[in-house]
């Protein structure tokens, strides 16, 4: 509708503090999957049943314990993707943490302070590698601490980075959640639904619009922005620009 398109600005990120404005170069893509296991049969009394049956709420536990191991995430292949770490970009994490955000004496609260005292390696770890969040576990029938649920459900996320494969990702996911269901050699059955995703994005802070974007930053502000990259590309809306060299 607008003819050629060169450059696509995002309009909606956020600032670490309300000095320093921030310009966004990398997004976190995302999958939000859930993971159910049911029987058959209704929901049973653990002085009855207790024992007897296979709770689908103990295959379900075996099946969240597989995916990670000592905080890492233990799909097959998961990390052999991910984008090394430049010089380049390395620079723009401690202009971040090094140069812009001290600790105050005495500290207050607020948000600024409450990032000021991270490292490279934790904002790396929010922003540039890939995580697995396991959100909640849902049951059928009564919360009574007595109830064997006959359905049990849990609700995660996994963050994915450049130059992860969202296909490769679910499809590994998927298999090896069933691989072990197998194992397990359970009468219930399994489940396995991707309910959202999509994909990350990684600009290039050296290129003509960003540093076109950098100086009118700071023409106005007097400062120079910083370059950050942010948690996930769920929600964020974009706003088109026509480039023009005048």
């Amino acid at each position: 509708m607008i003819g050629d398109i060169d450059w696509i600005f995002l309009s909606n990120s956020y600032w670490l503090d309300d000095q320093v404005p921030c310009l966004t170069y990398g997004l976190r893509g995302v999958i939000h999957a859930s993971v159910e296991i049911s029987s058959t049969r209704p929901d049973t009394h653990s002085g009855v049943e207790g024992g007897s049956i296979r709770e689908p709420m103990m295959d379900l536990i075996t099946l969240l314990a597989c995916l990670t191991d000592k905080g890492k995430i233990v799909l097959d292949g998961f990390y052999d993707d991910v984008r090394k770490l430049t010089p380049g970009e390395e620079k723009l994490y401690e202009a971040i943490t090094k140069k812009w955000f001290r600790p105050p004496s005495p500290p207050k609260e607020n948000y600024i302070n409450r990032v000021s005292h991270l490292e490279p390696e934790t904002l790396m770890a929010r922003w540039r590698l890939p995580s697995l969040t396991i959100h909640k576990i849902v049951t059928s029938g009564s919360s009574h601490g007595s109830v064997i649920p006959h359905k049990a459900r849990a609700v995660l996320s996994m963050r994915i980075v450049p130059d992860q494969t969202l296909s490769q990702i679910i499809a590994t996911f998927k298999s090896t959640l069933q691989e072990k269901f197998d194992s397990l050699q359970s009468d219930n059955s399994l489940s396995v639904v991707v309910e959202h995703k999509a994909d990350w994005w990684l600009g290039d802070p050296e290129n003509r619009g960003f540093k076109a974007l950098e100086k009118a930053v700071r023409e106005e502000w007097g400062v120079k922005p910083l370059y950050i990259r942010e948690v996930t590309s769920l929600s964020l809306s974009f706003v088109s620009v026509v480039w023009d060299d005048d």
